[in-house]
């Protein structure tokens, strides 16, 4: 009995010293840009580069809307993401349970050459068909690099 009563003290003890840390935006003096759609539109809060609402793309509820196939746009010349030395994407999103049928891009920042893309950076949450996994792909030379993980194809 003596045990048991020591273990569970010790337990609490212990659990009295976990301390949780919440995960925190990063300070806004260190961000380049930041789209947050809190105002309800697509403009950048923090520099200056406004997002351009696309093929139906609309902001409600604080959120990008891309139900109809829409997307958000950027002036590539304006964001000049080739000038960083560093680059961070967060992205919030709802996937679609069991959506993932085809090939699609959660982001993608770079050029195109014809139909396919050239110098670019995507994350795909999902890949369609037999490959289904997620993609994070930086393109340079003609060449890619990447990382995968799961599906994220769980409407959560």
């Amino acid at each position: 009995m003596k045990k048991t009563y020591l273990f569970l003290c010790l337990v609490f003890l212990l659990g009295l010293s976990v301390k949780t840390v919440a995960q925190v935006a990063p300070p806004v003096g260190t961000l380049t840009h930041q789209w947050t759609f809190d105002d309800g539109t697509a403009n950048d809060v923090v520099g200056t580069v406004d997002g351009e609402l696309m093929d139906g793309a609309t902001v409600k509820n604080k959120a990008l809307d891309t139900k109809n196939g829409g997307y958000l746009q950027f002036n590539g010349a304006e964001l000049a993401l080739y000038s960083y030395t560093d680059l961070t994407v967060e992205v919030w999103y709802t996937s679609v349970s069991g959506a993932n049928g085809g090939y699609h891009m959660l982001t993608y920042f770079g050029d195109t050459d014809g139909n396919n893309g050239t110098n670019y950076f995507c994350m795909n949450p999902g890949r369609g068909g037999n490959d289904n996994h997620s993609r994070a792909i930086l393109h340079t030379a003609g060449a890619d690099d990447w990382v995968e993980g799961p599906e994220y194809d769980d409407g959560t």
